[in-house]
């Protein structure tokens, strides 16, 4: 049985870290663009909603959360201990 390589450990302590931060910033960014579209705010020069300008910060935060999830839940790279690992997974 080939053991887990400990550098490997830190990245999914990091990735757990990321995962949280992710959550935490599309949460409280769901908050004041909630807020524009329930109170219908409109910029006054063109009299475009504000909301609009919400939708792209909330598809680009959850396809930064769906990543996390992603990196988090993907498969460990086994280690043998003579550094082989590295050349089988070159992505990583």
């Amino acid at each position: 049985m080939r053991a887990i390589n400990p550098e490997w450990r830190i990245f999914g302590i990091v990735e757990l870290v990321q995962l949280g931060f992710d959550a935490l910033l599309l949460w409280q960014s769901l908050i004041p663009g909630l807020d524009s579209l329930r109170y219908e705010d409109e910029t006054q020069d063109l009299a475009l909603p504000i909301f609009l300008y919400w939708l792209p910060i909330f598809i680009g935060l959850t396809g930064t959360l769906i990543g996390a999830i992603w990196s988090v839940f993907r498969p460990t790279p086994q280690h043998d201990g003579d550094g082989s690992d590295i050349l089988e997974n070159p992505g990583i």
